[in-house]
Parts: structure tokens; sequence; C-alpha cells
């Protein structure tokens, strides 16, 4: 977390997403808390948080290579999708990053996550660093920490990476996601509008987060290092606004390509832009829109 350390929010005239967009919409208190592994054993069998009626859990996952290391950075971004008319009101729940891991162990981190909070789908990129991660998620692995034993997963949108998945009956879970052009400009311009429409919720910010923890007596007999994991998803929350309004963009062929400036990360934008995004296909299946995405639809410039 030392990139937490000195941040300043800064936006210049080439901004895509504005600061006040962003801020309007930390409304959430309540995050989600995986089951630490030391806890597993006597968790695991407890009533889970019961569902609202029609909503869905999904992830979204980011993998970028680390420059001069052989590991990957990851970050994983959970998201509820609540109904609301023929919208889904998309609530951060939850935003994590795996750094010095490798692949496999950082899949096992990603299956964890999804059993603990109830998902349904992954969205994960398959083009590019996410492929590691796919081949890993693709095969039956065992966590020796949770004893426990997960199914292989596979995509459910792209046959090809199904294929890959050599293990039986495999979980179509994944939402594999190869960017081009077109589609990181739906990916930018999908997460702007919700942004916009005030229709993401994400945490409140960390010195909000304090205050409010402060009532609660699980954390005030919280030891130290609980109450740092108490803390992390508003810190999280906070990292990913910084990254937010501290990226560019560029018009390219017609279409917005996004660019981090010197220095900067965009990882967590994108974990966020890719569950966005899956929310909105979510959206188009599930909410029974009268539409359909053609040459025109959200071709947005700024």
């Amino acid at each position: 977390m030392l990139e937490y350390e000195n941040l300043m929010y800064g936006q210049n005239a080439n901004a895509i997403f504005a600061l006040e967009d962003i801020t309007k919409n930390r409304k959430l208190k309540n995050p989600f808390y995986p089951i630490k592994n030391i806890d597993y054993s006597t968790q695991k069998n407890k009533k889970k948080e019961r569902l609202r009626d029609g909503e869905i859990r999904i992830m979204g996952v980011d993998v970028a290579l680390m420059g001069g290391n052989a590991n990957d950075n990851t970050i994983i971004t959970c998201m509820r999708l609540i109904p609301n008319g023929d919208k889904y009101l998309r609530k951060v729940s939850y935003i994590e990053s795996i750094e010095g891991k490798h692949s496999e162990d950082q899949a096992i981190r990603i299956k964890q996550i999804f059993e603990d909070f109830q998902a349904s789908y992954v969205a994960l990129d398959t083009h590019g660093n996410g492929m590691s991660i796919y081949d890993e998620l693709a095969k039956v692995q065992y966590d020796e920490e949770r004893d426990v034993e997960y199914e292989a997963w596979c995509a459910y949108n792209d046959e090809e990476m199904k294929s890959r998945a050599k293990s039986p009956n495999p979980l179509p879970v994944v939402f594999s996601i190869k960017a081009g052009n077109r589609l990181n400009h739906e990916i930018a311009t999908s997460l702007r509008v919700n942004l916009q429409s005030s229709n993401i919720e994400l945490p409140i910010s960390e010195i909000e987060a304090k205050d409010f923890l402060s009532d609660k007596k699980y954390y005030q007999n919280a030891s130290i290092e609980d109450k740092v994991l108490y803390e992390l998803p508003f810190i999280q929350a906070t990292l990913l606004v910084n990254e937010l309004v501290n990226l560019e963009h560029d018009i390219v062929g017609g279409f917005i390509k996004i660019k981090e400036k010197s220095g900067k990360r965009k990882d967590r934008y994108s974990s966020l832009g890719f569950s966005n995004y899956l929310a909105k296909v979510l959206e188009g299946e599930n909410l029974k829109i009268d539409d359909y995405f053609d040459e025109t639809d959200e071709l947005v410039y700024f």
C-alpha cells in the first residue's frame, strides 16, 4: 500500500472522469469483507447473507505485469447489481490488490473471494496479461489454507477460451474480455455515463469511514491488524478515485483511448470498467431493455 502515501487528487483538462462525478457517488458504508483464511473453518458453514430480489454479484479482474518483475499485479473489484427499473444500481462493495504472487496463488484467491462474495460471474481480460490467470482458473485447484478443492472454470462467451479449459465440465462463469479499440471505447464511455448518472456507489472516504466505524463494537474491539482490514475497502476506493482523475484520453480512429500519466496506474480503472461493462451486458439480458448497440451508440466525445 505504499502507493497510498502522499496521495493527492489531481485533474487536468484532458481528464476523462471529473472528480465531482466520482465523489458524489461515494455513499457506500457497508463494504463486503472476505472471510480470513484463518477463520474459514469456523465460518464456512455460517448462513450467508441473503441476496436481494434479482440481485447479481459479479467481479472484475485486471492483471498488469509489473515492470522488471515476473509477477503479476492483480486488482479484484466486487460489485453488487441491484435491479432498478431497466438498469442495475452498481454497488462497489470491495476492491483488493494482489502484488507479487504467482498466477496460481492469484487464481486461488479469486476463487476464494468468488465463493465468499456469492458471485455469479467474473469479467476478466483474456487478451493480454490475464491469460496466465485464466489458464490457472481453468484448472481444478486445491486451496491448502482453506482445505478446499475448487472446480475448474471456463469462459461462457468465447468458444476459443472455453476450449482452453481441459477439465471435464468446467463452471462457465468467466466473461472473457478481449478489448480492441471499440470495446475499450465502450468500457470508458459506459463507466463515465454511469458515474455521471449516480448509478455506481463507491465506498465513502477512509476519513468518513473511521468516524463511522468508531461507533461499531466489532471495530472498537478489533486488533490493530483487523482495524486496518476494516478500513482497506475505503482506502482502496480512494486509490481508485486517484487513478480515475489522473487518466487522460486521446481520440484515435473515432474511438476514445484511455492512457495513464507517466508513473501512474490504471489497473483499478480497468477492473472497475470490466465489471461495469459486464453489468451493462447483464442489463440487456435480464432487464429487457428495448434497445441495442449500433454504430452510433455511446460514441461519446469530450
